[in-house]
């Protein structure tokens, strides 16, 4: 893969970026929601604002299982990209036109590509707590309606669209946890111990980066992990399936690189978060 420049045309015009580190900062810019979209969600009826929802949590899965499949095969990212449905990128902030420019560049651009795929997600989950925040306000009185969605054992469960927010206790006497940042992956290093807390939304676990890496529940559930990348989340098809209990853990919420026990790889890819203790994440104030 290349990090070198990259030229493309959206829109009539032509953008050009000198590093990946250019391209990075200018999708940061197109992360959270544009304005005329805020306008657009604020004229929504309740139920229009519930299908909204639905609707993004739904892409937002989508998006999810593409990048847990492109971090385990980061050559692929490029015939993944091109395996969306283009109605499924928004046109706020010209996401469209800036994924379709990429998928005619060459596999040297796929670094590019997956950082646009990271970018992308961050916006998803930043249009969804708009949505919610705008239900709150305007429509807070009101019952939330259930919206049905398969469960991970096939049956049907309950969710609350609008009624998600399971704040984690990110502050104890003894830690203080920061959040992981989605999509990116955080190299942490072990701690000389070979512990590490981490919480998956609010639930405590203990992760073990020894000769036998494995992640404790806070049941005293032992789940191995193997070499390499590991997904923890709900969904039957991971590497490592948490208890159904855990509702606010996402089907597919953490990615773990063991490859390097001493330097490990964190993805979160969740609705609710990943959080590590504030020390290990260099912040010089936890």
């Amino acid at each position: 893969m290349s990090s070198g420049p990259l030229k493309f045309e959206i829109n009539g015009r032509t953008l050009r970026f000198a590093t990946l580190d250019d391209f990075a900062f200018s999708l940061s810019g197109r992360t959270q929601i544009a304005a005329s979209s805020v306008t657009n969600l604020m004229q929504l009826t309740p139920n229009e604002l519930r299908r909204e929802a639905t609707n993004i949590r739904d892409v937002e899965r989508c998006f999810v299982d593409l990048l847990a499949d492109a971090l385990k095969d980061p050559d692929a990212v490029g015939e993944l990209l091109a395996g969306i449905d283009n109605r499924l990128l928004s046109e706020d902030n010209e996401w469209r036109a800036i994924m379709t420019a990429l998928l005619d560049e060459s596999s040297g651009f796929d670094e590019y590509k997956h950082l646009a795929l990271v970018k992308y997600m961050q916006y998803l989950a930043a249009r969804r707590d708009v949505v919610k925040s705008i239900y709150a306000q305007r429509f807070g009185g009101q019952e939330p309606l259930a919206a049905q969605e398969p469960a991970v054992n096939g049956g049907a469960k309950s969710t609350l669209i609008m009624d998600e927010d399971s704040e984690p206790d990110t502050e104890s006497a003894q830690i203080r946890f920061a959040r992981l940042p989605r999509g990116e992956t955080v190299t942490v290093r072990t701690p000389s111990n070979g512990e590490l807390s981490i919480m998956l939304s609010r639930h405590k676990f203990q992760l073990f980066a020894t000769d036998t890496p494995r992640l404790t529940d806070d049941n005293g559930v032992n789940y191995p992990l193997k070499s390499g990348v590991n997904v923890i989340g709900r969904h039957p098809g991971n590497d490592v399936v948490v208890g159904g209990w855990y509702r606010d853990v996402s089907r597919k919420h953490l990615l773990v690189d063991t490859s390097d026990c001493d330097n490990l790889g964190l993805t979160d890819l969740s609705t609710h978060g990943t959080f590590l203790p504030g020390k290990l994440l260099g912040n010089a104030d936890e």
